[in-house]
């Protein structure tokens, strides 16, 4: 794509405890369809593997779980729960052996089904295909696409041995299989953080549109905002030995490979401005990455930081955020990028298409690393056009909100015609 193509895109500037121990008594509800009925707040179990404010996912049941407990008896069924406020949900640890993201996501199934009965609750919701008994969920990724993806773009780069391909194949469609039958059980109950997850669920797994209900995952605007620039800019760059006329990328996330890493570490080999930067903030294959930077020219220019609470100040540091993700849920980090103010150069998919006006509040780009390249260029070059275009996706990004979610998602859980308050489905 040529830089005339970018130009024309643009419009004209102007102490963890078990849970093996039996739950309390919960008092009995009124008759249903009683006045009193109608107003007594539900019963919910969530089933989670770990709660925190950093994580995907973590973080949204997090914000979720917090907001229900102020008008409902919640019940949080987890590995791990941390910087969430207690007073408001009952917390349930279940003891975990394992280390391995794979086996804590197998094991949470036997975990829950033992600790959680569902006749103690109105509602039970899982995530994604994360427990054996639920009546709603959640869904926050797409197992099998992001099976294919991680065979299409991370084995190019860095092969696996036979055995390895085995278990990738066969964890793949385990959990496209728990996925998949955990929608089916909960049709008209079925959630998802993005309109493109909802397509997927009802390409992938048969259901009908109108059984999915889009929920999209907020943002904490008094975090990320526009501010943040005049806060953290110089600061950061200073810590990084970054002048301030550097053009700064960033991407912040974990799975380098198949959130496009390798594309963006391509895309600064080919900018013609050669003192732009890419800053990855996360947790990736390091090893690799340093030797990528290395095949690419670019040893000098990639910057690594580790995985950090602290990612605002990042973002008040960068002028853009490059995301060329291939499949998504509706990642965080998308809203946190366009509430402080930064245009997206990213994929459409997972929630960018909604904060996305292409050349107006940022870039649509393909796997290409010469297409995001000329894009980078363009905004490296055109400085108060970026800053333009980052006005305009902070505007996109104040519809996110954590408030909304949880609205949507109560609004869900308490749609089901026949549920009868005191008994979900087992």
């Amino acid at each position: 794509m040529s830089a005339s193509i970018v130009q024309s895109r643009v419009p004209a500037t102007g102490d963890d405890s078990s849970i093996m121990a039996t739950l309390p008594i919960l008092q009995e509800s009124p008759p249903p369809g009683s006045k009193q009925a109608a107003v007594t707040a539900m019963r919910i179990a969530i089933i989670i593997e770990h709660v925190n404010r950093q994580g995907g996912q973590e973080r949204v049941a997090a914000e979720l779980v917090e907001r229900l407990g102020a008008g409902h008896e919640v019940h949080l069924f987890c590995f791990s729960a941390r910087g969430i406020d207690e007073s408001r949900v009952r917390v349930h640890r279940l003891r975990c052996p394992f280390r391995s993201g794979t086996a804590q996501s197998l094991w949470i199934l036997a975990a829950s089904a033992l600790a959680c009965d569902p006749r103690r609750f109105d509602v039970v919701l899982s995530q994604g295909g994360n427990a054996l008994r639920q009546d709603a969920v959640l869904v926050h990724t797409c197992h099998a696409l992001r099976t294919r993806l991680v065979r299409e773009v991370q084995w190019r780069y860095s092969p696996p041995n036979a055995l390895g391909a085995l278990v990738h194949n066969l964890r793949g469609r385990a959990f496209t299989y728990l996925e998949g039958r955990a929608v089916k059980r909960c049709r008209g109950r079925v959630l998802t953080v993005s309109q493109m997850l909802k397509d997927y669920v009802v390409a992938q797994h048969g259901l009908r549109p109108d059984e999915i209900r889009v929920a999209e995952n907020g943002v904490d605007h008094s975090v990320f905002h526009p501010g943040l620039r005049d806060q953290y800019r110089k600061a950061v760059r200073d810590e990084l030995w970054l002048t301030d006329d550097d053009f700064v990328a960033l991407f912040v996330g974990g799975r380098w490979f198949d959130k496009g890493v390798p594309f963006a570490i391509e895309a600064l080999g080919m900018m013609r401005a050669r003192s732009a930067r890419l800053m990855v903030v996360g947790h990736g294959d390091m090893s690799f990455f340093l030797r990528m930077n290395q095949r690419n020219n670019v040893p000098e220019r990639v910057i690594f930081v580790p995985p950090t609470p602290d990612t605002h100040r990042y973002y008040g540091a960068a002028d853009c955020f490059v995301f060329p993700s291939e499949a998504e849920g509706f990642p965080l980090v998308i809203g946190e990028a366009t509430a402080s103010g930064l245009p997206l150069v990213a994929t459409p998919v997972g929630g960018t298409e909604r904060l996305i006006i292409d050349g107006e509040s940022g870039f649509f780009v393909k796997h290409d690393a010469r297409e995001i390249a000329e894009c980078l260029d363009f905004l490296a070059e055109h400085p108060d056009v970026c800053r333009q275009m980052g006005a305009r996706a902070h505007e996109a990004s104040l519809a996110l909100s954590w408030d909304r979610q949880a609205a949507e998602i109560e609004a869900a859980l308490q749609a089901r015609p026949d549920l009868q308050v005191g008994g979900a489905c087992a």
